[in-house]
């Protein structure tokens, strides 16, 4: 995701980790992101795309040490949730931005066309933004505009998937 800091903007990984768990007490840790945010996202998740995580312990990870403290985060953060949930990787060369509400609506942030101009300097193909934005479009990214967090989910795992992956079937296979 396009994170900025101050009003320059970075690029950053958000790494997740769902894992069943069998005790009674399960563990939410988040690393670089707000607990109560994450918290947030686990619930719009269940809520909204019928995800179960009462008995599952979630690791979330921002890769680098960076602390993220803005909502612009909250699209990339409920994705990696999903990817993982999933057993499946976001496509190679995504960025993704956006806010989401309780509703699983995604919104607009601040400073988009800036965050757009970062990730296509440095490679990324393609975006998640939210619907609606009149950002200026930096040549060589591929703009996809998402209204909810399921449309957003869907459109995240449309693409053919590299980086050692594979599909056969249904399932998903890493190599």
């Amino acid at each position: 995701m396009a994170a900025l800091e101050g009003t320059r903007p970075i690029l950053v990984e958000i790494q997740s980790l769902v894992n069943t768990n069998q005790n009674s007490m399960v563990r939410r840790i988040a690393n670089g992101i707000d607990i109560n945010r994450l918290h947030m996202i686990l619930a719009v998740l269940e809520k909204r795309l019928t995800y179960k995580f009462g008995n599952s312990d979630i690791f979330v990870s921002v890769a680098g040490g960076i602390r993220v403290t803005e909502p612009a985060a909250d699209l990339g953060l409920a994705l990696s949730i999903v990817s993982n949930q999933n057993n499946r990787p976001l496509p190679d060369g995504l960025v993704v931005i956006g806010e989401l509400g309780l509703t699983g609506e995604v919104r607009r942030v601040g400073q988009l066309e800036r965050r757009l101009q970062e990730a296509a300097r440095h490679g990324l193909t393609r975006a998640l933004i939210p619907a609606g934005t009149k950002a200026g479009r930096p040549s060589g990214l591929e703009i996809v505009e998402v209204r909810t967090l399921a449309e957003a989910a869907s459109a995240a795992f449309s693409t053919p998937m590299r980086s050692g992956a594979f599909i056969t079937g249904t399932e998903v296979s890493v190599s």
